[in-house]
């Protein structure tokens, strides 16, 4: 004869490891890594989540778990709506050789009850779940990775070549805010290169102009434009309703002033250079690696001058593409992130090539005794 629910839930209770909110919580505010497995159903998810969770309904569990967890040594949360489904997730994983797992103990309802917080911005409309489709069907993006990409607001400094593509593919792809700065007016000659304008757009501000271009792309995308030129005066206070900050001006005093910010304000930096026939990228994570003037000292600047009076525009676009892609992959959380790299490309000869980069420990700015302390 058969064993009844109640038969084989005392038995998995008695074999599986349980975690109380509280005990959760407080790994949470430690730092202890932990990845938090949400085994509920998609419809019940887009009510309500717990912030950083993976989901993987328990349907498909077994079939796809170790595609997206291939590690079996992470410690693994597993919960649901209120400890049940949880619990014979916790004892599959673990027959299946995960060494570390545990399941919440009153799932997200005693969460909730403890006073901790949900999240409850999974509402998609049905056009949205269309438009981006492609996206969430992704195992590393999914519903949850769309609405951290929704969540996310970057400032695009520059709106011309470097930042015509990055801008257009952080629109289309679901960027909830979208800030662009620049104090120039489109030319003619802007539009060899700057897809963001077109004819009617000759002798507005490029800002304004590259705005409207993001409203008629997606206008799910709240954007914003700064038709201004960056000084001490303005920074800090520009930058600071902005997770991230995409540096595409081109103009290098621009770009040690937005660096100095970003490290002071501990904002991560996504910068995006071309001179010529080559560009090149780097990402500055403040107090995890180098920043500009690690690799690139203030006293460098006049001999390190990126700017010329030619450039293959096609470069441009590729070099912010790859900044756009980076800072998907930053609001996922998923995937290698460019940290202590400097990639190269030369556009003629095609040859990519990533240098490592170190922090300066001399360094004015994050070094071990800065002497930049505020903007200058």
């Amino acid at each position: 004869m058969g064993k009844s629910f109640k038969e084989m839930w005392s038995d998995i209770k008695g074999k599986i490891k349980e975690v109380s909110p509280e005990e959760l919580r407080q790994r949470m505010t430690n730092g202890k890594e932990t990845l938090l497995l949400d085994v509920r159903e998609k419809d019940e998810v887009r009510r309500e989540y717990i912030c950083g969770a993976e989901l993987l309904p328990r349907g498909f569990l077994e079939m796809r778990v170790e595609e997206l967890i291939p590690d079996r040594e992470k410690f693994i949360v597993v919960y649901c709506a209120v400890g049940v489904r949880s619990g014979f997730a916790a004892k599959t994983l673990t027959d299946m050789g995960y060494k570390d797992v545990a399941s919440l103990r009153g799932g997200i309802e005693k969460w909730k009850r403890s006073g901790f917080e949900v999240l409850r911005d999974l509402d998609f409309t049905r056009e949205q779940l269309d438009r981006y489709s492609r996206q969430i069907i992704l195992p590393e993006v999914g519903e949850q990775g769309q609405a951290k990409i929704r969540r996310g607001k970057v400032l695009i400094v520059g709106g011309g070549h470097l930042s015509s593509a990055a801008t257009m593919y952080l629109a289309a792809g679901g960027v909830g805010k979208l800030g662009i700065l620049d104090s120039h007016p489109v030319t003619h000659g802007d539009l060899r290169g700057q897809v963001l304008h077109t004819v009617p757009s000759l002798g507005k501000n490029r800002a304004e102009s590259a705005v409207k271009m993001v409203e008629r792309i997606n206008p799910d995308v709240a954007a914003k434009a700064y038709p201004i030129r960056l000084g001490v005066e303005n920074t800090m206070e520009t930058l600071e309703d902005y997770d991230v900050i995409l540096e595409c001006s081109g103009n290098s005093r621009t770009r040690y002033l937005v660096n100095d910010a970003c490290v002071l304000m501990g904002k991560p930096l996504f910068i995006a250079e071309m001179a010529g026939d080559w560009g090149r990228v780097m990402s500055v994570y403040p107090g995890e690696g180098p920043c500009y003037r690690c690799v690139f000292p203030k006293t460098e600047l006049e001999e390190n001058r990126t700017e010329r009076d030619w450039n293959f525009e096609a470069l441009g676009g590729l070099m912010a593409l790859i900044q756009a892609a980076e800072i998907f992959k930053f609001f996922l959380g998923k995937g290698d992130l460019s940290k202590d790299k400097l990639l190269l490309w030369n556009g003629f000869r095609m040859r990519f090539h990533r240098e490592p980069v170190e922090r300066d420990r001399e360094c004015p700015l994050c070094g071990e005794h800065p002497t930049i302390t505020h903007l200058m």
